[in-house]
């Protein structure tokens, strides 16, 4: 396989003009590890033989060693010869030499303004000629700013690739450009509205888009790709698209459609979208569901360590079809609001990881104003060498007037196992303890447990 040349190089080339009337849609790509991956189309007037092709005003965050230009069907009568990325190299001694002989004006640090007519710059002194003719020379360190008129016509004033190719044939061809690009980046952000009985809530679900890649995608297919690649410090190649695919979507189906691809979760839109430099755009996501889920309070902690404090307030509910759910959720920041018929309450955020189906989300709100624990140990022996016993008393208080669903979670290391308990418990883990409680309003419980370890 011809390999190609990537070069970044300072010098003038025939540009070949493009018509892009015609072309597909471009095509982004955009995965929330701030990358994206772009494929547009352009129509390339070729002439036999050797042809200069060339794109400007491109992005300096485009990978270069990943940029594919392909020609589809034609692709057997075009060789790709040198690949060059040029960057803009306008230097402060070029700008004005390419300015002398034309007018130009300059404001000094006294606020003042002068035009006129440059005649030299030696890098410590201007001369200008004024326009009653008069000659004068202006220290650099007296400037403040100059507004120049001309620009080195032998540099590159933007990014631009260029391609050297040799075509056996005259015509004009669609050929299509892809590329990764960095400084592109999405996230899903989730509304859930909590009814006055803190168990049915609704879920409304946007998108994030964030571009700051140096480049703006008019009327683009966008598709967003949930997932944690694997990337080099170098980037591979991305290989060659030979066909176009584009599947007409009926009117029936949500915004953005979901699939599984490979190990990642892909989502659609199903309009073109236009993706502006340096903007931060929001776009509807997940059709909006009403399901189910509890509220818990948590009691945390380290079996080994004594702790007292509010516990902390948490929502959960299960993703599975049942629960009118059932998708793969992104990641992403949820906001819960208690929404009542007069008024709507923040309650609390969390950032929750990609959640698959039959998941169970856990999400942190606060701390409990009128729920409180407190974690003892009331005894603490060494029954052997490298052992230890320990028996636990754990208090929990409800101060609401309403009952509450409660997990203790204790944090055990080492070998051990529960010798007694005064309530039914969950050995979750090596690890991890659960006992789970409900309390009536206005009510307290205590847990009391010996558990044995050993090392």
């Amino acid at each position: 396989m011809k390999m190609l040349k990537f070069a970044f190089i300072n010098f003038s080339v025939l540009t070949i003009a493009l018509a892009q009337i015609g072309s597909p849609l471009p095509a982004v790509d955009v995965y929330n590890s701030n990358l994206g991956y772009v494929r547009e189309w352009r129509n390339f007037d070729l002439q036999k033989g050797i042809n200069t092709l060339q794109i400007d005003r491109v992005s300096l965050q485009i990978d270069p060693a990943s940029v594919h230009l392909a020609f589809g069907r034609s692709a057997k009568e075009i060789k790709i010869l040198e690949q060059i990325l040029l960057r803009p190299q306008v230097d402060y001694l070029s700008l004005w030499q390419a300015n002398i002989g034309h007018a130009l004006t300059c404001q000094l640090k006294n606020g003042s303004t002068i035009s006129g007519v440059l005649l030299n710059y030696d890098g410590n002194n201007v001369i200008l000629q004024l326009q009653d003719g008069n000659i004068i020379s202006i220290a650099v360190d007296n400037l403040a700013t100059t507004q120049f008129s001309q620009h080195p016509r032998t540099q590159i004033l933007t990014p631009t690739l260029v391609w050297c190719v040799d075509s056996k044939i005259k015509a004009t061809l669609p050929a299509e450009i892809s590329y990764l690009i960095t400084g592109i980046n999405w996230r899903a952000e989730y509304v859930l509205n909590l009814n006055s009985d803190e168990s049915n809530f609704n879920l409304a679900s946007w998108v994030v888009l964030n571009n700051n890649s140096g480049l703006s995608f008019d009327s683009a297919n966008l598709r967003l790709v949930a997932g944690k690649i694997n990337r080099l410090s170098e980037a591979a190649p991305v290989p060659l698209r030979s066909e176009y695919a584009f599947a007409a979507k009926s009117a029936e189906t949500p915004d953005f459609e979901e699939q599984s691809a490979a190990d990642y979760h892909t989502y659609t839109l199903d309009r073109a979208v236009t993706i502006g430099g340096q903007e931060m755009k929001q776009i509807a996501f997940l059709e909006e569901v009403q399901s189910r889920g509890i509220k818990t309070y948590l009691f945390r902690n380290r079996a080994a360590s004594e702790a007292e404090g509010n516990l902390q307030t948490t929502f959960r509910f299960a993703n599975t079809k049942a629960n009118n759910l059932g998708i793969p959720l992104p990641a992403g920041k949820v906001r819960l609001f208690l929404k009542s018929e007069n008024s709507q309450l923040f309650l609390g955020e969390d950032q929750v990881g990609h959640v698959s189906v039959n998941d169970t989300v856990a999400l942190r709100i606060g701390e409990a104003f009128d729920v409180k624990g407190r974690h003892m140990i009331k005894e603490r022996t060494s029954p052997k060498p490298r052992s230890e016993m320990m028996t636990i008393e754990i208090e929990i208080i409800n101060n609401k007037t309403t009952p509450i669903d409660v997990r203790v979670e204790e944090l055990l290391d080492g070998d051990w196992f529960v010798k007694n308990a005064s309530h039914r418990y969950w050995r979750l883990s090596n690890r991890l303890l659960l006992f789970p409680l409900h309390l009536d309003a206005n009510q307290k419980s205590t847990i009391t447990y010996t558990f044995q370890r050993n090392w």
